[in-house]
């Protein structure tokens, strides 16, 4: 397995993130020098554990699996924890899904379960509630699934996308969002929020510069996973 704790080059392929294939980051569009570092230096204050952590997603989850250097088939293990992928639909049945799979969760395991770029759909401020609302009541569904089942589960908060996909009306969804779902987790529990969304964004509430497979596509690359990895050990080390 590649180690996808430690540092890794930017400009590397990421197969698998998009239906298309292997996508490279463009040359001349570097991350940011404090965006590099910060990855470069990100280290997990949690640095062993164990347990089964079932990832639920789809291509970003995907891209972090192929990040980690992912076969494909079997799961991935480090610092003492293994991870499954499962692949979610896509909304209207993403909560009727992820509440089933939840439910064959292993007893004393670990959920991951995240929304994905397409899932905040608001285009003006008209849309913002719907599409608030329509989010939040799938992150209950799973909650309420994981606390039936017994399981701790992470919340994934929203993913900003790079700066030509950003309009105020989805960084005013992305925001409303992450605020509901700690309130969400709140009521229950062994249920933390994944704060991604703080790790990722630049002012203007889009992606960060460089932590895009390119300009024009969100999805994310080996920078962007690597802020990513250790905050998931520490956000593992601090389940009750």
């Amino acid at each position: 397995m590649k180690r996808a704790w430690l540092p890794i080059v930017a400009a590397v392929l990421v197969c698998g993130a998009v239906a298309a294939g292997c996508v490279q980051v463009k040359e001349g569009d570097p991350p940011p020098k404090e965006v590099e570092d910060a990855a470069e230096t990100a280290k997990p204050t949690q640095t062993s554990g164990e347990g089964d952590v079932l990832m639920m997603g789809r291509s970003v989850m995907y891209g972090w699996f192929d990040h980690w250097g992912w076969d494909g088939q079997n799961p991935v293990s480090d610092h003492g924890f293994t991870f499954h992928y499962a692949k979610l639909a896509s909304p209207p049945q993403i909560g009727e899904d992820a509440s089933a799979k939840i439910a064959q969760a292993a007893p004393g395991s670990i959920v991951f379960f995240k929304l994905c770029f397409v899932d905040f759909w608001a285009s003006s401020e008209s849309d913002v509630n719907g599409n608030v609302d329509e989010c939040l009541a799938y992150a209950r569904t799973a909650a309420q699934a994981a606390q039936e089942r017994g399981v701790a589960l992470i919340l994934g908060n929203a993913l900003p996308k790079v700066q030509g996909e950003t309009t105020p009306a989805l960084v005013e969804t992305h925001q409303r969002y992450n605020d509901g779902l700690k309130a969400l987790a709140s009521e229950y529990h062994g249920v933390v929020v994944f704060d991604q969304y703080s790790l990722l964004i630049s002012e203007d509430g889009s992606l960060a510069k460089g932590l895009s497979v390119s300009p024009g596509d969100s999805h994310l690359n080996d920078v962007a996973y690597d802020l990513l990895d250790a905050e998931l050990l520490n956000t593992l080390g601090s389940l009750p």
